[in-house]
């Protein structure tokens, strides 16, 4: 059932990355708190409702962690397909929590995997991170632009056009950093 759901969402995410990637790439952001609060509830929820499935209708030794991982994996892929930072840490507790399941149950070598997967999660969220911070300084460097317009060329009784043109492009490339999904850019 789960992998079907894991399907789903990869195709969904694949056509949200495509689809902004007309415009530009679909930029790491960090998730909004209002929406980590919404998310967090709806997990909650999920880990309910899966846990009441696991423990009434099957043979799960560990139905509360079982259904944990679960959810935690429904939020976690939903987090990957926007391209949410924190997404990484959903993986990192999703893989521990895992692999301490698994060499519970006896099956070494799924532990150790899920193990490794909580490495790559950890090296996953420090290349994000990194990726955010370049972003970040390319901002930087459009606002530099734009105030040297503003404070000192913009001053004289004529400005060339080609520099009111560089002003208004670095403007716009500067909104599309800032702007959240619902606002749509065309220069």
């Amino acid at each position: 059932g789960m992998e079907f759901y894991y399907l789903a969402m990869t195709v969904y995410g694949f056509i949200a990355w495509m689809r902004h990637k007309q415009k530009a790439d679909l930029p790491i952001r960090h998730m909004p708190k209002k929406m980590a609060f919404i998310w967090l509830g709806v997990g909650l929820a999920i880990w309910a409702l899966i846990y009441f499935v696991l423990s009434r209708f099957t043979n799960s030794n560990v139905p509360v962690a079982d259904a944990f991982t679960t959810a935690l994996s429904i939020v976690g892929i939903w987090a990957l397909a926007r391209k949410y930072l924190e997404q990484w840490f959903v993986w990192i507790v999703v893989d521990i929590v895992t692999s301490a399941l698994y060499f519970y149950k006896d099956i070494p070598f799924k532990a150790s995997l899920y193990a490794l997967y909580v490495i790559i999660a950890v090296f996953g969220y420090l290349k994000w991170k990194k990726m955010m911070q370049e972003k970040a300084q390319t901002a930087v460097g459009e606002l530099s632009k734009l105030l040297r317009h503003v404070l000192y060329e913009n001053q004289q009784d004529m400005v060339p056009l080609c520099k009111e043109a560089d002003f208004m492009r670095n403007y716009i490339e500067l909104m599309k950093i800032r702007v959240t999904d619902g606002v749509k850019i065309e220069a």
